[in-house]
């Protein structure tokens, strides 16, 4: 009798992916896929008109969990862990070239138009963003200044290898900067009244830093899936970094509710 580690029931796509995927993180494991079916991988091979479903047009959680209406609470949570995105990562570094796959399909136009489109509007929106954080540093450079500035470091960054880890550091993003944003609306609009003047910012804020450290801490740890709040970490980030600012500065305030009520 044989003896494996791992019994993965149902040959299907999620099985084959979960073996394949268990079987290059633990490769000492002997695993087994159990399928009552004659055949394997048989709803893969009908899936989109015969052509095969790979994943989906949608990248953004919540709006994917949608067309799960049977496993949309449940599926939140792992989507933010691995989406489409990652699918797509997943299948071109074991060497699936979407853009071939649709020209041997007679889709040669729309596969050069897919990839036009999205590579212009993608660098153009990144590189408009990158000049406008770029402008609160530099704030006498001109824009075409700024453009061709950021258009060279992100050339630079790139040739260090940094796609390579693209989902990653946009995941870190989600951890680190929903609640810098929060901070700001919260000491915009309880703090300050919406009466804002650039001269009054300070350097440093040790609420600020304090709240910011303890929402990056916690939300990490639901992106890890140590535990849950709101099944989103980047949600997580958010409301943990503006609430924990303004309870740090209940003081301040009392103070100016007090003096606008005298």
């Amino acid at each position: 009798m044989k003896h494996y580690d791992v019994l993965i029931v149902g040959g299907g796509a999620a099985g084959f992916f979960s073996a394949i995927n268990t079987a290059q993180r633990n490769s000492d494991l002997k695993i087994a896929i159990l399928e009552r079916g004659n055949t394997v991988l048989s709803k893969v091979k009908i899936s989109g008109g015969g052509r095969c479903n790979v994943t989906h047009a949608e990248f953004e959680p919540k709006p994917l969990s949608l067309h799960y209406p049977r496993g949309q609470k449940e599926l939140l949570g792992p989507f933010h862990t691995f989406m489409t995105g990652d699918t797509m990562e997943w299948f071109e570094k074991r060497g699936v070239d979407f853009i071939k796959i649709m020209t041997k399909l007679d889709l040669v136009i729309p596969a050069f138009i897919l990839l036009f489109l999205s590579t212009w509007v993608t660098n153009s929106l990144n590189l408009f963003s990158a000049a406008l954080a770029f402008a609160t540093i530099k704030t006498k450079w001109s824009y075409k200044r700024l453009t061709l500035y950021t258009s060279v470091l992100g050339v630079f960054i790139a040739l260090l290898g940094i796609t390579e880890h693209f989902f990653v550091f946009l995941n870190a993003l989600g951890v680190l900067i929903p609640s810098v944003s929060s901070i700001y609306i919260a000491h915009f609009v309880w703090i300050k009244k919406q009466v804002y003047q650039i001269g009054d910012v300070q350097d440093w804020s040790f609420s600020a830093l304090i709240s910011w450290s303890v929402a990056s801490v916690i939300s990490f740890c639901t992106y890890m899936e140590l535990f849950h709040l709101t099944q989103a970490y980047f949600v997580d980030s958010f409301l943990i970094g503006g609430i924990l600012y303004f309870v740090l500065n209940i003081k301040r305030f009392s103070k100016y509710k007090d003096e606008k009520n005298n």
